[in-house]
């Protein structure tokens, strides 16, 4: 029987597959938000400020007497200075383009809209113990979603979770890490720092307006371990949360990671249950623009089209699966999350890795999650052709 949650949640298992969105430093944040479908990236604007200052200035002034003596007179005069200074900054979207219930996903080379309709759903699976203590009112917080088990239940359908795995901790959200403060990934590479637009940015969030609604807070996997054991972490962390209050989160437990949707099938108005299957993109030239659906060069590669598997559709993926790439060793050298996996499993360049299958004939039929999530595909992003 699946167990839905008004409340954050999380799943424990036993079940050994490839660490999916391998990462430890479970960071502050809190709660649920809203998503950006229009304008997730942000806004450059031209703002004009006018200043205006008052100066005292002495001016020396002859004046003649009547006694036809001259005297030199000192007199205050007041000036008004009118300054205009122009910059340009950066901002986020205007709160009007905030959607409640709403967040983009990829299908077929274009753009659409995921509408949800209910609450995530993490299936039939045991759950993890006392992952938090200390929180004032409560002496545990459980969860029971996790990534490393699958679930496929009856009349669902894949969903593709785009995790940027190539960025390292930050896809946690957490700023110290290197996140935006919205919870946006960012890579460096050759002294150049990308923020990675997500469709729904890191649970780890100092703001967390944009995150997306109806997902869940908290993930477990025990290849998270592996990272954090790799990291020179035993004994799970103890965290701050974003009011302040310090908790101890055991190992293998995560917040949600930042991640873009990718769908091989639209519903269209018609909502219903989509099991999540984790990607983590290792390639940073096949991540997709969430608003664009545009990949760019971002590290040099040895392939003569370094963005030909751009993730907007299921082909792409498959042909990802199999596909290695120089730029993927040279993006992730320091990255702990690669050199986690490269040391148990061999990944080498490989541009993306889906935990827990074997082949790309497994996408449409296995899942490495025991989420799922409920939605409906309505045409309207507007749809926007790649």
């Amino acid at each position: 029987m699946s167990k839905r949650k008004g409340k954050v949640s999380v799943a424990a298992s036993t079940t050994v597959y490839i660490a999916v969105i391998v990462i430890l430093i479970i960071l502050a944040a809190i709660g649920f938000g809203l998503y950006a479908t229009k304008s997730v990236a942000p806004v450059t604007s031209t703002s004009v400020s006018t200043v205006t200052s008052v100066s005292t200035t002495t001016v020396p002034t002859t004046v003649t007497s009547s006694t036809t003596a001259t005297a030199n007179v000192t007199t205050t005069v007041t000036s008004t200075t009118t300054t205009t200074k122009t910059a340009t900054v950066t901002s986020l979207p205007p709160s009007d383009e905030i959607l409640l219930n709403d967040s983009g996903t990829l299908y077929n080379n274009m753009v659409i809209t995921q509408h949800y309709t209910a609450n995530y759903a993490c299936e039939n699976t045991s759950s993890v113990q006392s992952l938090f203590s200390g929180l004032p009112g409560q002496e545990q917080q459980s969860t029971d979603c996790e990534v490393g088990v699958g679930v496929v239940p009856s009349g669902t359908l894949p969903l593709f979770v785009l995790t940027p795995a190539y960025a390292g901790l930050s896809i946690f959200g957490y700023q110290p890490l290197g996140a935006t403060p919205e919870g946006f990934p960012t890579f460096t590479y050759n002294g150049t720092t990308h923020v990675v637009l997500t469709n729904c940015p890191g649970m780890g969030a100092s703001n967390p307006a944009l995150m997306c609604v109806d997902h869940p807070f908290l993930l477990y996997s025990p290849y998270f371990t592996a990272v954090e054991q790799h990291l020179g972490i035993k004994n799970g962390l103890n965290v701050t949360l974003s009011n302040g209050q310090t908790v101890h989160a055991d190992e293998g437990v995560l917040f949600t990671p930042a991640h873009t949707h990718l769908i091989a099938t639209s519903t269209g108005n018609s909502s219903i249950g989509w099991y999540l299957v984790v990607v983590l993109v290792m390639d940073p030239n096949i991540m997709p623009n969430p608003i664009t659906g545009q990949c760019q060069d971002v590290v040099p590669s040895n392939l003569t089209d370094p963005t030909a598997n751009c993730l907007t559709n299921i082909t792409s993926l498959e042909h990802a699966m199999t596909t290695y790439d120089s730029a993927v060793i040279a993006a992730n050298a320091n990255n702990p999350i690669w050199q986690t996996l490269n040391d148990a499993f061999h990944v080498g360049g490989l541009q993306v890795i889906v935990p827990g299958l074997n082949s790309p004939a497994d996408l449409m039929n296995t899942s490495n999650t025991n989420v799922v999530l409920y939605f409906s595909t309505p045409n309207m992003y507007p749809p926007n052709p790649i």
